[in-house]
Order: C-alpha cells, then structure tokens, then sequence
C-alpha cells in the first residue's frame, strides 16, 4: 500500500461516491437505533414521569442532539456511583423516614402520613395553620 496522498484520497473519494445514494438510510438508522436505546434506558432509569417523558421526546424529536444532551445532562452519574460504593444500599433506604417519623394519633391521619411518606419521602409535619380570606382580602 502505497502512502501517497493522492491514493488515499482517490480511495476515499471512491468510497464516499459508492455510499452516496446510502447515506440517508444509514443516518436514519443510526438516528433511530440511538432513540430506542436512550429511550430503554429513560425508561429504566427515571423515576419521574414528566423527566421520562420529557427526555424520550427530546430523543425522538431531536434525533442525535437528543440523545447526545441526554448522555450528558439525563444519566444521573453520582446516584450510580453512590451504588457501586454501597453495593446497592442507597436504594434500600427509599423509607426509612417514614419508618422513623412517628406516627399520628388519630386513624385517619396514619394512612395520610403513610402516604405522603412514600409518595414525598417527608414526614407530615403538625402546626400547619389555614388562614381563610374574604374574596377582596386574598
């Protein structure tokens, strides 16, 4: 193999002749491939709906950008690494502040607390105070 320029650059110029009439087809592939595979990982990975379904129509209308900002901003990299340096235990604590909060006495604010425990991951909290105002005072 000859390392002449005006080879390689014969040889490229030939190659990108072949595959001119492809390359659409190549890049829809390739655009398409990235989509379905970021958008496996959102929904895998994300736990918030709206980020879910925010980031999977970014990918898809946005085809490589998408995906590009998406392995830059989207992938949480220190909730991964906080994983592998607990071996997996900083997901086993999803409740234990529901488990530490004590709970209220009355029956019916139990399931409310129980609730909110596992939907906010905050306790619920007494002392709250509702002040009702007049139409022309809110």
């Amino acid at each position: 193999m000859p390392l002449d320029v005006t080879y390689w650059t014969a040889e490229i110029d030939a190659l990108l002749t072949m595959l001119d009439p492809y390359w659409p087809y190549m890049a829809a592939a390739i655009s398409i491939g990235l989509a379905v595979t970021v958008t496996v990982h959102v929904a895998q990975n994300k736990q918030d709906a709206r980020a879910a379904a925010a980031w999977t129509g970014l990918v898809w209308l946005v085809p490589v950008l998408g995906a590009l900002l998406y392995y830059i901003l989207g992938v949480n990299r220190i909730r991964r690494r906080a994983r592998q340096l607990t071996g997996g235990l900083i997901d086993s604590n999803d409740g234990w502040r529901v488990a530490a909060e004590p709970e209220p006495d009355l029956k019916h604010l139990k399931i409310l607390s129980r609730l909110v425990g596992r939907l906010t991951h905050l306790p619920l909290t007494d002392g709250n105070r509702i002040t009702l105002l007049d139409a022309p005072g809110a």
